[in-house]
């Protein structure tokens, strides 16, 4: 996921360009600005959501300050531009497979020309989004009357810009890197399209040529009926299953979700508005959920859903049963579907690649080039084997498997992995694999075209009789073969293929990334270990399926690399090369799985000194080995997790080496046990909501940044030996603050990842050396979390054959408590505490403390009403680390 930095710079360069922005949520692309309210505390149509997209350089920098990794909503229309939005699928009713090419295709079909090559943007889930220049007089706004599955976000509509990223880190990019380019003037047909066409038709593909005939009409209004109310059926379920800590903001999206439909004019508003206030009746502050379901309902209707595919695949259905016969062509006439394709391959005429094999030419990789994975169409060798296997579902299975299984694996625990030529991908691999089972299937016919080609048996081929009708028709053994082909075309047939391969290409989710100190890159895998002389060293290899690989790294791998820019940075913010050395040390060892050193990294001080900086940029370069976790995930709620909860922050965790979390809240408190397990190297029994639990080994190190430091209560070794304080002491003043940085240090990806192999391969020689500042800066954060070692230090004194008073030294304790903003404790918490420290204990008028002296008094610390005398309180903020100054408010400001 792109760095806060990141996205708040994209959201102000398009506010800049006049491209009016709003934060969107990154779990369901949602717009997060609520309405504005009126006297009565009612929504105010069109002042929330899209409505509220703006220019404002001080607003966007708010709104991405609230909401750090929202994702770009571009308003369309006002920024004088429409988007095309082509979204490629697998319809799940009937298996017809709908490319990018496919789809453009249909587009170019209905335009008659040819779809100019424009900005573009490739969407997470494959498709694109291409962005034309609004038309002079009546603008373009969301439109359904394209192609199935090619939609129009017009005026009043909106679509997510790069860089963001959705929770689960996929993310959004331009087909060419060309973000400044400049929008393609939309083909004067498709405006008259787009103009002429009635609110809500659409030209569908397929056998939908025309709009649902009278006599279909009924049931086209019924199949939207149905969906809609199974729509609020299901969101009212969710809405009651809703676990505490969530139901508002699930509320919140089942409110938004079905005023779409509201908008579309599928459901009164009446009946989904009684429904949600029904869900929400028994929860606490029942009127707070009345006003989350009138802003999300709000938000919902302006923004109605498109239900023409639904009316379309009615009408279709309703032709059929009237004796149509769909599109006309029988199973064995049907298109073959495409290969597996990608949006960089649509037409929209990307950079070309780099020469070569994109590979510096400053070294060269160790071994051969790993095979690539065997089977697919084509080969002669494997139709002739595969057509002797038997003709039932199971033997379709074992030609999938032989046919692709070189490219799939499958994991009960996480799914189906694809083979992407540079790692093992779940993203979109169920996809792939229905492709391949398609292909399967066809390839059947080649097997048959084989065995026919090869003539009679008897004359050395392979073709036989297998049966003689009494009209003496013969049936051969290739005809046999060819009729199997056709049935299993067949939805159930199909459907059964992958299932039935599984335990063939079936591994354990601990099979995946097993070398711990193997880190993919886009060019290779980077080997680290020790060599024959016992020195560490950096070996480079080619992607090679075998090492089973999920994740890689953002950049390449080029030893000659350089990053001049990121060598600067860190000599302004981290003077002392020896903490340079360690941060390096960490950075690199946290690209790894090794976690024997049981540490975690605080990095704390003011605002504007580079901490952030430097995390996000190691967390871009790290990409897939990366994650974020939200700060409260690990500070204490008041509240111990359940047995049985739930732990999602957790469980997305398999696999990530670098995990960072940022800014606690002034006063917020560590949960201690956790981090004790996180940073233990222990299993983690975790699950994910509704799911079973699983066991996650750690394999990440955690980094924590903030301008306040989490309290500690424990005093023992076992939370502080995990402990070490990075100080960041520089402030960089505002007017020399560079936002351009962030992107400057991702353009040194390569020659920063050869810093940290460099403090990689220091630390398996050396050990993880935190520097004296480091360990000083750890010692004051000990001294200040333990308030008893305050008090001693300050009151009393070791003295020989003196004695304290248990009582005496639990009065003047609780006052210097009351002065210093402190717990009280008990009488008996402080007499354990003082016994855990050595103290020793004297029974005689009353129990007496021994060889101790007090010096201060209870009229030091709290006037004979028990009031605080001054404001002895300390100071929990940001230390000043130079021995000088105070702390103010006003030195927070925005990251370097």
């Amino acid at each position: 996921m792109p760095s806060d930095n990141t996205l708040l710079s994209a959201a102000q360069d398009f506010a800049a360009r006049g491209w009016p922005v709003f934060p969107c949520s990154p779990e369901n692309k949602q717009p997060l600005v609520a309405a504005r309210r009126d006297g009565e505390g009612k929504p105010i149509r069109g002042t929330g959501g899209v409505s509220a997209a703006s220019c404002d350089a001080n607003q966007v920098q708010a709104w991405w300050t609230k909401w750090p990794n929202a994702m770009i909503g571009l308003a369309m229309g006002r920024n004088g531009l429409f988007a095309l939005d082509f979204d490629p699928r697998i319809d799940d009713e009937t298996g017809e497979v709908f490319t990018l090419d496919t789809l453009k295709a249909e587009l170019e079909t209905q335009m008659g020309c040819a779809l100019p090559a424009s900005l573009a943007v490739v969407t997470p889930s494959g498709g694109v989004h291409v962005y034309l220049r609004q038309p002079e007089g009546e603008p373009i706004r969301n439109r359904g009357n394209l192609p199935r599955h090619v939609d129009v976000r017009g005026e009043g509509g909106y679509v997510i810009a790069p860089p963001s990223s959705r929770a689960d880190g996929i993310g959004y990019r331009w087909l060419r890197g060309e973000d400044q380019a400049e929008a393609a003037e939309a083909p004067p047909v498709l405006v008259e399209i787009l103009r002429t066409k009635g609110k809500g038709e659409r030209k569908p593909s397929g056998d939908v040529k025309r709009a649902a005939q009278p006599d279909v009409q009924g049931q086209v209004d019924d199949a939207v009926r149905k969906y809609a109310m199974a729509a609020l059926d299901g969101e009212i379920r969710t809405v009651q299953g809703a676990p505490d800590g969530t139901r508002n903001n699930q509320l919140n999206a089942s409110a938004y979700a079905l005023g779409q439909l509201v908008g579309a004019g599928a459901l009164p508003i009446s009946l989904v508005r009684a429904a949600l206030q029904d869900a929400a009746r028994a929860w606490p502050d029942y009127p707070k959920s009345e006003g989350t379901i009138e802003s999300g309902l709000t938000a919902g209707i302006e923004q109605p859903r498109d239900l023409s595919e639904i009316a379309s695949a009615a009408a279709a259905r309703g032709q059929r049963r009237g004796g149509r016969t769909g599109a006309g062509l029988s199973p064995v006439q049907r298109p073959e579907p495409p290969p597996p394709d990608s949006a960089d391959d649509f037409g929209f005429s990307p950079a070309p690649p780099p020469d070569g094999d994109g590979q510096p030419a400053s070294f060269q990789m160790e071994g051969p080039p790993p095979s690539p994975p065997a089977g697919g169409r084509g080969d002669d060798e494997l139709d002739r084997k595969l057509a002797f296997y038997p003709l039932t579902d199971l033997g379709n299975a074992e030609r999938f498997r032989d046919r692709f299984g070189g490219r799939f694996l499958w994991c009960p625990a996480i799914g189906w992995f694809a083979w992407d030529g540079k790692r093992w991908n779940s993203h979109a691999a169920e996809a792939l694999v229905q492709r391949a089972v398609y292909d399967t299937v066809r390839a059947i016919g080649d097997e048959a075209e084989l065995v026919k080609a090869s003539g009679h048996r008897d004359d050395g081929g392979l073709d036989f009789i297998v049966k003689v009708a009494r009209d003496g028709t013969i049936t051969w053994y290739s005809d046999k073969i060819a009729q199997w082909g056709r049935v299993s075309e067949g939805a159930g047939h199909l459907a059964c293929i992958a299932r039935l391969a599984q335990p063939f290409l079936e591994v354990d989710v601990d099979d995946f990334d097993v070398d711990p100190f193997a880190i993919n890159v886009l060019n290779g895998t980077i080997r680290v270990g020790k060599g024959d002389d016992g020195k560490p060293r950096v070996r480079f290899t080619r992607h090679d399926p075998a090492d089973r690989i999920t994740k890689i790294a953002r950049v390449i791998y080029d030893p000659q690399a350089a990053s001049p820019d990121y060598d600067a940075f860190m000599e302004r913010v981290q003077p002392n090369e020896a903490t340079r050395r360690f941060l390096h040390a960490w950075g690199g060892l946290s690209l790894t799985d090794d976690v024997s050193d049981q540490k975690l990294v605080f990095g704390y001080g003011t605002g504007r000194n580079g901490k952030s900086t430097w995390v996000e940029a190691l967390a871009w370069l790290a990409g897939d080995y990366s994650d974020t976790v939200p700060i409260n995930s690990l500070m204490d709620q008041g509240r111990q997790r359940k047995g049985g909860d739930a732990t999602p922050d957790l469980a997305k965790l398999t696999g990530v080496r670098l995990l960072r979390a940022s800014e606690p809240e002034k006063g917020a408190k560590l949960a201690e046990a956790l981090i004790k397990l996180v940073t233990g190297g222990e299993p983690v029994d975790v699950r994910h909501l509704n799911k079973d639990f699983f066991k996650l080994i750690i394999k990440f190190k955690l980094t924590i940044s903030g301008n306040y430091r989490p309290k500690i209560d424990g005093t023992d070794e076992g939370i502080w030996r995990r402990m070490l304080l990075v100080p960041w002491q520089v402030t960089i003043p505002k007017e020399e603050v560079d936002r351009d940085l962030p992107k400057k240090l991702q353009a040194e990806g390569a020659g920063i990842l050869n810093r940290l192999l460099a403090g990689l391969l220091d630390w398996m020689e050396h050990g993880l050396k935190p520097p004296e500042e480091v360990d000083e800066a750890t010692s004051r954060y000990r001294a200040d979390s333990d308030p008893l070692g305050q008090f001693l230090g300050l009151c009393v004194v070791e003295e020989r054959d003196q004695r304290i008073g248990a009582s005496a030294l639990h009065a003047v304790f609780s006052a210097w408590c009351k002065s210093a903003g402190e717990k009280e404790w008990s009488p008996k918490g402080l007499s354990s505490a003082l016994l855990d420290r050595g103290w020793r204990k004297l029974r005689s008028n009353g129990m007496q403390w021994k060889d101790v002296k007090l010096i201060k008094q209870v009229s030091d610390f709290v006037d004979e009403h028990g009031r605080p005398l001054e404001d002895r309180r300390p100071d929990d903020g940001p230390d000043d680390y130079s021995g000088g100054g105070t702390f103010r408010p006003d030195d927070v400001g925005d990251e370097w």
